[in-house]
This record gives C-alpha cells, structure tokens and sequence, in this order.
C-alpha cells in the first residue's frame, strides 16, 4: 500500500487524483462484497487507511503552504 514517503513525494494535485482513485476503488470493493465476490475483505480497511493517510498529507502540505505565504507577507 501507500506509504506516508512515497505520498509526500508527490503533488497536491497528484494526491487529490490519487484520492479519487482510491475512492473509485473502494467502491468496487464495496460492490463485490455485497455481492460475495470478494475474497480479501482487508483490502477495504487498507483502502480506508490509504484514504485517510492522503487526507492527512494533504492537509498537513496545505498548512505548510499558507504557513509560508503568512511569514512571506510578515516580511
């Protein structure tokens, strides 16, 4: 799975693709385990983590961001 360096190695832009990606695949996963089709039921909860760990990526880079616009207008 995803782990926290390889993410924070991308772009903002990359990790929201990334994101929505993930969600299109959970879904599926969803789909298949109503359905009984799915044979590896942890693969959801790894996607859920994958999610949140973009999530928090996501934000902690955009804190960043403003953190440094902020200190540029001090300046």
């Amino acid at each position: 799975m995803l782990k926290a360096e390889e993410i924070r190695g991308l772009g903002i832009e990359e990790m929201e693709e990334k994101v929505a990606s993930l969600k299109k695949e959970l879904l599926v996963l969803r789909t298949e385990l109503k359905l009984g089709k799915l044979e590896k039921h942890h693969r959801i909860a790894e996607m859920k983590r994958a999610i949140a760990r973009l999530f928090t990526i996501i934000r902690e880079e955009r804190r960043k961001e403003k953190q440094n616009s902020s200190k540029k207008e001090k300046d």
